[in-house]
């Protein structure tokens, strides 16, 4: 038996897979990043649940975050990769806001943008899209 809290996570990565970009969960970024990018999938922090007590429930405000990660030498390409990739995962979460019935709602917050220039290799962009998971459960562990 499985936590709610893993069954949402990997649902989320499981819906994550129909992008057709490669996906890790809770992985290191690998020093190749593929050609149409990577996307790290992070369990985040659960954080603490807003309990009510009759009948007992928790209501939790999870962030999962997501990385996504793409390399090119021309700053144009980098730019319109993670674009469009950010365009494919806004859309993808949009359509889906309850994750097939695991959650209460599921929407992704602004991304933080990133760049990391390594001397001898393509730049590297990326973004980290905070994810909120909101579900109930009727217990912290469950």
């Amino acid at each position: 038996m499985m936590s709610k809290r893993e069954q949402i996570l990997s649902a989320l990565f499981e819906r994550l897979k129909s992008l057709d970009i490669t996906i890790k969960r809770n992985e290191l970024a690998p020093q190749a990043i593929p050609k149409n990018g990577i996307l790290i999938l992070r369990d985040g922090k659960q954080g603490d649940p807003e309990v009510i007590l009759s009948p007992p429930m928790c209501i939790f405000h999870h962030e999962a975050e997501l990385e996504v990660i793409v390399q090119d030498a021309k700053s144009e390409v980098r730019d319109k990769k993670l674009d469009e990739i950010l365009v494919k995962v806004g859309t993808l979460l949009c359509c889906e806001d309850k994750l097939n019935g695991l959650t209460d709602y599921i929407y992704p917050k602004q991304p933080e943008i990133l760049e990391e220039y390594v001397e001898g290799t393509p730049n590297i962009k990326a973004a980290i899209i905070p994810i909120i998971l909101e579900y109930t459960t009727t217990s912290a562990l469950l």
